[in-house]
C-alpha cells in the first residue's frame, strides 16, 4: 500500500526513531494469494463459497481483474449448454464435408477471468466435460496452443457452493489434477508470525503477479555470482570430455563418456547421464576452478530438511543430489542443495518441489540449483523442457499455498548445458536465476521458444528474458561460436 511522501515525512518529523516507522497493510487473504500466484497458469480455479460470503468473493475477484486489467464475464451455468461452452459447428465448404468448431461468445481476445456460478449435481455431464476439454486440452498437444483451448493468461473461476460436482470433474480426466487448484476458506487471512497485520517496508507488492520473498541481499548475491562461475566451469569440463571410443588423450579429463554395447565400437553410441554431471560437478568444487570463488565442501544424497510426499502418502524425508557447506566458525552450514537431470525425463516437479520447499522451510538455505544436461538439442528440445520445468515451480507454488505459507520466496539458479558430442558447433550453455518475485510464464516461456524457430533464435529470445548464454572456451577464444576447434 503506497504512502504518498508528504505523509511520511510528516511521519518522521514526529517520531523519535524515524527508521522504525513501517507501513502496516492490512493481511493478505487466501483469496488474493492464490490469484496472484496461479491465475493465468492454472485454467481452473475452484474457490468454495457460501451465502455469507459471495458477494466479498465475487468484490475480490473483480478488484483483482482491475489491478491486472483483467476482462471479466460471469457466466450463469443453469443456462449452458456444450456448445456455449466450446463453441458451435459451422460447415465449410470443399469438396469433402467439413465442419469447424466457432468459439463461444465469451471466448476471450485478451487475458480474461470467466467466472462459472451455478455447476452443481444436476449439471449435464457433457457440459462438465466441455469445460475440462477447453481448460486442459494442451496437456495432450504440447506442440502448440491448440485453437480450441483456453489462451494463456485467461481462466475458468468457479464459484463453488455445497452442491459443486467436485468428485464429477475431478473423474473426467487427469487433466484435472494438471489444470485445478480448489481454494477452502477463501477470504480467512494468510497466517502471519506477528498477529493481526503484517508490517512491511511500503515498497512490498510489485508488478509481476508473484509473491515478494525477502531474500539475504549480500549472502545471495555472493552465491549467485558463485553458482554461475561453478556452472559455467563444470559446462567448460563436460565440454572437453571424451568418449571411450577415440584416441586417448592424456590432457583431456579422464572422466570419459561409455558407450552402449554393439559389436561395431566405431559407430557405438555414447552414453549421456546426469552422473556425468554430478561427477564433474565435484570435480569442479573439490578443484575450486572458479577462481574468487568462497570455498565449498558438499555432500551427496543429502537428506532434505522438508518431508515429501509424492505418492499422496505420508510425508517422507528425501535426498538431494548434492549440497553445498560453507565453513561457519566450528561447524559446516548448507548454503545450497543441487539436483541433476539429463535429456528429456517424463517429469521435473519432484526435483523442483524439493529445491523449492526445502529453501522455504529453513531460513539459512538461499539458494538451490537445478543442472539439466541435454546430450543434444533441436528446435523442440527447449520447449518441451520449459514446459516440465515451468510445471515443476507451479507443482512447487501450490503446495505452498495448501500448507498456508505466508511467505513465498525461493531462489533457484537453472543452469541447462547442451553437450552434443558428434557437433562441436552445438555445443552451448544457458543460465538464469529464478526467484518468487519471477513472472514465470515469462521466464519459462515454451510459447515464445517454440515461436522461435531456429537453436539460434531460441538463443537470442533467451539472452532478451536475462537468460546468461555460455559457449565453449575455444569459441571465446576465437571470438566466434559457432567455430568451434575440439
Amino acid at each position: 500500500m503506497p504512502i504518498d511522501k508528504e505523509r511520511m515525512e510528516a511521519y518522521a518529523a514526529m517520531s523519535r526513531r524515524p527508521e522504525d516507522i513501517r507501513v502496516v497493510v492490512p493481511m493478505e487473504t487466501n483469496l488474493q494469494l492464490c490469484l496472484r500466484v496461479l491465475f493465468g497458469v492454472k485454467r481452473l480455479l475452484v474457490v468454495k463459497v457460501d451465502p455469507n460470503n459471495r458477494a466479498d468473493v465475487l468484490a475480490e475477484l473483480k478488484t483483482f481483474c482491475d489491478s491486472r486489467g483483467l476482462e471479466v464475464e460471469i457466466l450463469d451455468a443453469k443456462g449452458l449448454d456444450v456448445e456455449s461452452v466450446r463453441g458451435g459447428k459451422q460447415v465449410v465448404d470443399g469438396p469433402r464435408p467439413a465442419w469447424r468448431r466457432l468459439h463461444p461468445p465469451w471466448w476471450p481476445e485478451k487475458p480474461k477471468m470467466i467466472i462459472v456460478d451455478g455447476l452443481d449435481e444436476l449439471t449435464d455431464e457433457e457440459v462438465l466435460r466441455a469445460f475440462l476439454y477447453v481448460a486442459c486440452l494442451g496437456i495432450y498437444s504440447r506442440d502448440e496452443i491448440p485453437e480450441d483451448m483456453l489462451p494463456d493468461g485467461s481462466a475458468f473461476v468457479f464459484l463453488a457452493d455445497e452442491g459443486f460436482p467436485l468428485g464429477r470433474l475431478a473423474g473426467i480426466s487427469d487433466g484435472w489434477y494438471e489444470e485445478s487448484h480448489v481454494l477452502e476458506n477463501p477470504l480467512a487471512p494468510t497466517p502471519t508470525s506477528s498477529g493481526s497485520a503484517a508490517a512491511a517496508p511500503a515498497a512490498q507488492p510489485n508488478n509481476t503477479g508473484r509473491a515478494c520473498g525477502a531474500t539475504t541481499a549480500g549472502q545471495s548475491t555472493s552465491l549467485q555470482n558463485d553458482l554461475m562461475a561453478i556452472g559455467e566451469a563444470v559446462c567448460q569440463h563436460l565440454w572437453t570430455m571424451r568418449v571411450e571410443t577415440v584416441e586417448p588423450c592424456l590432457d583431456a579429463p579422464h572422466l570419459l563418456f561409455p558407450v552402449y554395447s554393439t559389436v561395431n565400437c566405431s559407430t557405438a553410441k555414447a552414453r549421456v547421464s546426469e552422473q556425468e554431471a554430478r561427477f564433474t560437478f565435484t570435480h569442479v568444487l573439490d578443484a575450486h576452478v572458479p577462481k574468487g570463488t568462497t570455498p565449498y565442501f558438499y555432500s551427496v544424497e543429502t537428506p532434505t530438511y522438508a518431508p515429501h510426499s509424492f505418492t499422496g502418502n505420508r510425508g517422507l524425508s528425501g535426498q538431494f543430489d548434492l549440497t553445498m557447506f560453507q565453513a561457519e566458525g566450528t561447524s559446516y552450514k548448507r548454503v545450497c542443495n543441487v539436483e541433476f537431470k539429463s535429456d528429456q525425463p517424463t517429469h521435473v516437479w519432484q526435483d523442483i518441489s524439493k529445491l523449492v520447499l526445502d529453501s522455504l522451510t529453513h531460513d539459512t538455505l538461499p539458494m538451490g540449483h537445478y543442472f539439466h544436461l541435454l546430450e543434444s538439442a533441436d528446435a523442440g528440445t527447449l520447449p518441451a523442457l520449459f514446459a516440465k520445468l515451468r510445471k515443476g515451480f507451479l507443482r512447487a507454488l501450490q503446495e505452498i499455498i495448501e500448507a498456508r505459507q505466508q511467505t513465498i520466496r525461493y531462489s533457484l539458479w537453472l543452469t541447462i548445458c547442451i553437450l552434443n558430442p558428434d557437433n562441436t558447433r552445438g555445443r552451448w550453455a544457458c543460465s538464469r536465476v529464478v526467484t518468487a518475485n519471477d513472472q514465470l510464464d515469462c521466464v519459462l516461456d515454451e510459447h515464445s521458444l517454440r515461436e522461435g524457430g531456429s537453436l539460434r533464435d531460441q538463443k537470442e529470445h533467451l539472452r532478451d528474458k536475462g537468460w546468461t548464454i555460455m559457449s565453449p572456451e575455444n569459441d571465446k577464444a576465437s571470438g566466434d561460436a559457432n567455430t568451434a576447434q575440439k
